[in-house]
C-alpha cells in the first residue's frame, strides 16, 4: 500500500490525474471532507420525511457531474422523469413544479425550461429506475460502471463512474437475506454497499429515511444514534450527514435555511454547517452571508 501511495505521488508529480476527491460543490462540506467524496467511501445522507435528503444528494449529483466526473443516480422511490425534471429544477433554478406540470409563467419561463430539458443529454448523470432487491441494484451498479468505463475509454471527452446515489434504502429489499429480521437484512445491505463501493473503486451515497418515531417531543434535531435501527448504518458508514432544517417545524424561523449534521466524518471533523435551501427547485447551495447561528457563509 506504501508502494501505491508513492505510485500516485508520482504521477501527481508528472501531471498526471489520479482519482482523487470529488467535490460535492457545497465548499464548506467539502472543507471538512478534505476535498468532497473519496473513492471506496460510503456516504449516509440521513432525514426525517421532508427535510431534503434526495434534494441534498440531487443537488451533490448536478454539481459533480457539472465538474465532468460520471454519476450514477439509482431511484427506486421516484420514476425516471421525475428525477430528470428534478435535475432540470436545479439545472435552471425554474421551480420543479412547473416542470412536473407542463405549465409555465411566461414564455421565456417554458424557452428556458425547454433549454433545461434539453441539456440534460449532455449531463453525465446516468439515471436507473431500480428494483427494490439488494441483489439487482448490486447488479445495476456493477453494469454501470462496465458501460460508463467504456464508454469513457473510447470518448476522452466521458468521465468513468465515479459516484453513486440510491435513493433509497428503506425501500430496499435483501432477497438473499429473506427470512432474517428486518434490521439484519438492513446491515447486510449497507455491508454489501460499502463492499461494492470499494469492489468498484467509487464512492456509493445511501439515502436513509429516519423514522418520524425516532425523534420525538420538541426537539426535532435528527443525531447519529437516530440510525441506531441498523447498527450497519452507523459502523460502516465513513460519513454520515443529517440534514435538518429548523424552519419547517417552526415558522417563524427562517425558511431558506438548511443544516447539514455532519454526525460521522472519517475525513476530518464533525460539525453543523448551514446552505441556503430553495424549496422551489429543491436545491440546496453555498450561503453567502452569515447564517442566524453565527455560523459563517461563503463569499
Amino acid at each position: 500500500f506504501a508502494a501505491e501511495w508513492l505510485a500516485d505521488q508520482e504521477k501527481v508529480d508528472a501531471g498526471e490525474q489520479i482519482d482523487l476527491a470529488i467535490p460535492t460543490g457545497l465548499d464548506e462540506l467539502d472543507r471538512i471532507l478534505n476535498g468532497g467524496m473519496y473513492s471506496a467511501d460510503l456516504v449516509v445522507l440521513a432525514g426525517r420525511p421532508a427535510m431534503g435528503k434526495t434534494s441534498v444528494g440531487m443537488t451533490c449529483a448536478y454539481n459533480q457531474a457539472m465538474a465532468g466526473h460520471g454519476v450514477g443516480f439509482v431511484s427506486i422511490e421516484q420514476p425516471g422523469v421525475q428525477v430528470t425534471c428534478k435535475l432540470a429544477s436545479i439545472h435552471s433554478q425554474i421551480g420543479y413544479s412547473h416542470f412536473r406540470s407542463h405549465t409555465f409563467d411566461s414564455a421565456d419561463q417554458k424557452r428556458r425550461a425547454v433549454e433545461a430539458m434539453q441539456d440534460m443529454f449532455g449531463l453525465e448523470v446516468e439515471i436507473n429506475e431500480a428494483a427494490f432487491q439488494w441483489s439487482d441494484i448490486r447488479s445495476q451498479i456493477r453494469r454501470l460502471k462496465m458501460t460508463m468505463d467504456r464508454k469513457a475509454r473510447s470518448n476522452p471527452g466521458y468521465s468513468p463512474l465515479r459516484v453513486v446515489y440510491i435513493d433509497y434504502l428503506g425501500l430496499m429489499r435483501n432477497d438473499e437475506a429473506e427470512n432474517v429480521a428486518r434490521q439484519e437484512a438492513t446491515d447486510r445491505i449497507i455491508n454489501g454497499a460499502k463492499a461494492l463501493a470499494k469492489e468498484l473503486g467509487i464512492r456509493i451515497a445511501v439515502l436513509v429515511q429516519i423514522n418520524r418515531e425516532a425523534v420525538k417531543g420538541k426537539e426535532t434535531r435528527p443525531e447519529l444514534h437516530h440510525l441506531r435501527s441498523s447498527g450497519a448504518i452507523e459502523n460502516a458508514a465513513d460519513v454520515a450527514l443529517l440534514i435538518h432544517r429548523d424552519g419547517y417545524y417552526h415558522k417563524e424561523m427562517q425558511q431558506d435555511l438548511a443544516t447539514l449534521i455532519a454526525a460521522k466524518n472519517r475525513h476530518g471533523e464533525t460539525t453543523d454547517l448551514d446552505f441556503k435551501w430553495n424549496g422551489a427547485t429543491g436545491t440546496i447551495s453555498n450561503l453567502d452571508f452569515t447564517s442566524p447561528s453565527g455560523r459563517t457563509g461563503y463569499p
